[in-house]
């Protein structure tokens, strides 16, 4: 149901919806080992090494900061920025990839650990010819949320969706 969804994104802004479970170290760590030890580094310069070498009280604070952010909804201003690498591709020419800063990119390791399951079962029915787990399927469910927050709201939209999937590969 639309208005279900709509609802929980609202619950999930004020802080209140009790399905996601609160953050720890524990879940910190399992995100930080799913991360090759080298990956490209965003903005802030940091990436899974680093944090896996810090003590157990750091790797905490670097929990509540995480939790800060999801409270608010924001990020400090400082990881506003994405930097963006031209990568060779194979056949010639070059491929744009964005490097999220790695504070960002651990939150959303982090909660994918604990939302992508629940979330692909509730909302694969309605899309019945979507696979679990694809691209498609995630930015057909982000739309989905933005055009019921839009009626919600009595703001006029529109969208277009295009599977553009394999278009930098060519």
């Amino acid at each position: 149901d639309a208005m279900a969804l709509f609802e929980r994104v609202l619950a999930l802004q004020s802080g209140d919806s009790p399905s996601l479970p609160p953050m720890g170290v524990a879940l910190l760590d399992d995100a930080l080992f799913s991360f090759k030890d080298y990956t490209g580094q965003g903005i802030d310069a940091l990436g899974p090494l680093f944090l896996k070498r810090l003590p157990i009280g750091a790797r905490a604070a670097f929990v509540e900061l995480l939790e800060e952010a999801e409270k608010t909804g924001s990020w400090p201003w400082q990881l506003l920025m994405v930097l963006e690498v031209l990568l060779a591709k194979p056949q010639g020419g070059t491929r744009a990839v964005g490097l999220l800063p790695f504070l960002v990119r651990t939150w959303l390791r982090m909660r994918k650990f604990t939302s992508t399951r629940q979330w692909s079962s509730e909302q694969v029915r309605a899309y019945d010819s979507a696979i679990a787990g694809s691209s498609a399927l995630r930015s057909a469910l982000v739309q989905q949320i933005r055009i019921e927050t839009a009626t919600a709201l009595g703001i006029p939209w529109s969208v277009v969706l295009l599977d553009l999937e394999k278009f930098f590969d060519s």
